[in-house]
């Protein structure tokens, strides 16, 4: 496991797409100095704001482009506080608190409700529900932030379940404890600001406004039509 922070102190970002370029770009120097060639990455949005950083970071690097569903699962008495999450395979990621906040059979509830959202963004923005092809790849899981690090190793986790070859995380922004918990599972973690006064993702952007449904389906389709005209 190693982690990957070059102390970029020039917040806050302006947009997502500035911070998916900025993240590129480091991606790319690495990239460029240890491999493996683009050829072999598949960057992975999760949806929704990490899908307009994903597609900044393929543009720069030349990797493919695909969602990847994450669900944080919320506390019963603050559906904001992540105690866990689930993506698209594998076992719910719980963290270490999880039962402080809520019982097992909440847990047991929020992880079904939250599983069939995952399984609704998997209708909205692909084509199947199957990864495949992503077996023997190096998956890049990219978010526009991470307070917790839930939704990352849920997505980690799905990952190794379906085969990838290395798993990787980046990330503009986030807290130093997040990122050590995503080092403990992932092969490689970037990161290009770690903050230790993180409070929200969102302080860290001059521009955070709501990415929604059709936005993230146009950047998807833009890359699919990409790929069938080569």
């Amino acid at each position: 496991m190693s982690l990957h922070t070059p102390r970029y102190s020039a917040l806050p970002f302006a947009g997502r797409k500035e911070a998916g370029r900025l993240l590129g770009e480091y991606l790319k120097g690495y990239l460029r100095q240890f491999g493996p060639s683009p050829s072999d990455l598949v960057v992975l949005g999760l949806p929704r704001g990490g899908v307009v950083v994903a597609s900044e970071v393929a543009k720069v690097i030349g990797a493919d482009l695909d969602v990847l569903p994450s669900r944080k699962l919320g506390a019963p008495s603050n559906p904001e506080l992540a105690i866990g999450a689930v993506s698209v395979a594998g076992d719910p990621y719980l963290s270490p608190s999880a039962f402080r906040f809520a019982s097992e059979e909440w847990i047991r509830r929020e992880t079904e409700a939250q599983r069939a959202r995952v399984a609704q963004q998997i209708r909205l923005f692909r084509k199947s529900d199957e990864y495949l092809y992503l077996t023997d790849k190096v998956c890049v899981v990219v978010d526009d932030g991470t307070a917790t690090g839930a939704t990352a190793l849920a997505a980690c986790n799905a990952l190794v379940q379906l085969g990838a070859a290395e798993v990787w995380v980046a990330v503009p922004v986030a807290p130093p404890e997040a990122l050590g918990l995503l080092d403990e599972v992932a092969d490689e973690v970037f990161c290009l600001a770690v903050r230790a006064d993180f409070q929200a993702v969102g302080m860290w952007y001059v521009d955070f406004g709501q990415t929604g449904d059709d936005e993230v389906r146009a950047i998807l389709e833009e890359f699919r039509r990409g790929d069938e005209a080569q």
